[in-house]
């Protein structure tokens, strides 16, 4: 028994304290960044950012504390109203339908809660 100690010792020392999982996947979707940063002493952190997921900025952060640690949420940073106006001059508007132009808003995340829809000088309200 004496003699098996040693050995245990050793290979515990040579094998590490443990085997913690993998990155985190990205909790909304494909990110349109992720950063990394990794520590000398086995820390590590990962930093998943949308910049406009739904019509929000959205940052999401895990870190790994030490080699031996699994990654945990960290924070989480939502801001509204930052990629409206990116969006849409980046939205290819022109030459659309009425019903394609709200397709794509819709499809960007924004949500439509008025239609008004104007014809020879007078207009009609709708409500999708």
């Amino acid at each position: 028994m004496k003699n098996i100690l040693p050995l245990i010792i050793f290979v515990f020392l040579f094998i590490g304290c443990c085997d913690p999982g993998g990155e985190p996947s990205p909790p909304y979707g494909a990110a349109d960044d992720i950063s990394r940063y990794e520590g000398s002493d086995g820390y590590k952190s990962i930093d998943y950012t949308y910049y406009c997921k739904g019509g929000k900025y959205i940052s999401v952060t895990y870190i790994r504390k030490d080699a031996c640690s699994d990654y945990n949420k960290d924070s989480e940073y939502s801001s509204s109203g930052i990629c409206s106006a990116a969006i849409l001059s980046s939205m290819k508007l022109n030459g659309l339908s009425s019903k394609k132009k709200i397709n794509t808003l819709i499809q960007y995340g924004y949500k439509i809660d008025t239609i008004i829809v104007s014809h020879n000088s007078t207009s009609h309200i709708i409500s999708p």
